[in-house]
C-alpha cells in the first residue's frame, strides 16, 4: 500500500505558538534545506558533504578497473612513481559513537608526470584477520611494484607488525600516519623500530578534497569504481568548541557510514606530497629527512614539471 511521509512541526519555536506567517516567512528566506532541518525537523544529509556525486563522476576516466590494470601491467602506461595506501579496520574508533561501520581498504596509485594520481587498485577486506589480510596487501602491492606504502596507524599496530617484519617491504619505505591536531601537517613522532607521523586531520584531507575537485585524481569509470570512491560523500564537516572557546573544523562521518576509501587514498596522496615537495608541508627539512631515508634523488627538470614548488610559502583564505 502506498505511505507518506508527512512532517510535523517539532522544534520548539514553531512547534508552540509560531504562527503560520512566521514558518512562511522563515521558508522564504531559509535556504530550503536549512528549512527543512530547522524548522519542520527533517533531517537532510544532502547539502552537508563535502563532495557531490558530480565531482567524483568528473574524476572518472572511460576505462574499467580490468583495462587500467591491463595497461599499467603491460607497460602500456607508465608513472613516475606508485604508491600504496592502507586504512586499517576499526583503527579510528571514537568511544563517543557506539556504532562505527570500518573495514580495512587497500589502494594504490599511479603517480604521472605533472604530480596527479590514477587509481589502479582498490580491494576492501571485512574482519579481523590481519595476518591474511596483511598478507594480500603486501602481495598485492608489489605485483603493482609500488614504491612506498602509508599506513594508518591508530588500531593498525598488529598489522604494521607484519608489514614491516615479513621482510617483503623495505621498512624505510612504510610510513605510519597518526591523525593528531598537530600545529604542523606533518611531524615526525619518535619512536624506535617504526617510521611514525604525525598529521593534521582537518589540512590533509581538505587538500585532497581539493585535489578532488580540481580532477588532480582519476579512477576508472563509474559503474566500476562507485562502490569506492562513493566513500568520499561520507565525510562531514564539524565545528566544534574546545574548553578555551577556540573553534575547531574537524571532518566527521556517520557510524554508519564508511569513510575507508577516502582515508586510503590521503595517505597514498601523503607520500606523493612528501615525494613531491609539495609547497602544503612547510616542514621542508623534515621532507629531506624522508626523501633521503626513500633514497629519492629527482632530477631538476622532472621536478620542475612536478609543479612549481614555493620555497617557503603558505596558502592562507
Amino acid at each position: 500500500m502506498p505511505s507518506f511521509h508527512l512532517p510535523q512541526v517539532i522544534v520548539p519555536e514553531y512547534a508552540q505558538g509560531a504562527g503560520f506567517s512566521d514558518i512562511w516567512k522563515d521558508f522564504k528566506e531559509y535556504p530550503f534545506k536549512k528549512f527543512l532541518q530547522e524548522v519542520w525537523g527533517v533531517a537532510v544529509d544532502a547539502g552537508h558533504t563535502e563532495l557531490t556525486e558530480r565531482d567524483l563522476m568528473a574524476c572518472c576516466t572511460d576505462k574499467t578497473f580490468a583495462q587500467t590494470q591491463k595497461d599499467y601491467l603491460s607497460n602500456k602506461v607508465r608513472y613516475v612513481k606508485v604508491f600504496s595506501g592502507v586504512d586499517w579496520g576499526g583503527s579510528d574508533h571514537e568511544p563517543a559513537y557506539r556504532s562505527k561501520l570500518s573495514y580495512t581498504v587497500h589502494s594504490i596509485w599511479g603517480m604521472r608526470i605533472d604530480g596527479s594520481l590514477d587509481l589502479l587498485y582498490a580491494y576492501r577486506y571485512a574482519g579481523m584477520h590481519y595476518r591474511e589480510i596483511a598478507g594480500t596487501i603486501v602481495e598485492q602491492h608489489n605485483k603493482y611494484k609500488a614504491f612506498a606504502m602509508g599506513t594508518d596507524n591508530g588500531g593498525g599496530q598488529y598489522y604494521n607488525a607484519y608489514m614491516r617484519d615479513c621482510g617483503r617491504i623495505p621498512t624505510n619505505l612504510i610510513i605510519h600516519f597518526q591523525y593528531t591536531d598537530t600545529k604542523l601537517i606533518l611531524d615526525r613522532i619518535p619512536h624506535p623500530e617504526a617510521n611514525i607521523m604525525s598529521l593534521h586531520r582537518t589540512d590533509s584531507i581538505s587538500a585532497l578534497i581539493a585535489d578532488i575537485k580540481d580532477q588532480k585524481v582519476s579512477w576508472p569509470r563509474w559503474d566500476d569504481s562507485h562502490g569506492f570512491v562513493s566513500d568520499c560523500l561520507n565525510v562531514r564537516r564539524n565545528i566544534t568548541e574546545t574548553p578555551a572557546g577556540r573553534t575547531i573544523l574537524r571532518y566527521m562521518k556517520p557510524g554508519s557510514k564508511a569513510d575507508d576509501f577516502l582515508m586510503s587514498m590521503n595517505y597514498a596522496a601523503m607520500m606523493k606530497r612528501i615525494i613531491n615537495q609539495e609547497p602544503l608541508i612547510p616542514n621542508k627539512q623534515l621532507v629531506t629527512e624522508l626523501r633521503g631515508m626513500f633514497g629519492v634523488a629527482i632530477p631538476n627538470d622532472i621536478a620542475s614539471r612536478l609543479g612549481g614548488h614555493i620555497e617557503d610559502g603558505y596558502v592562507s583564505g
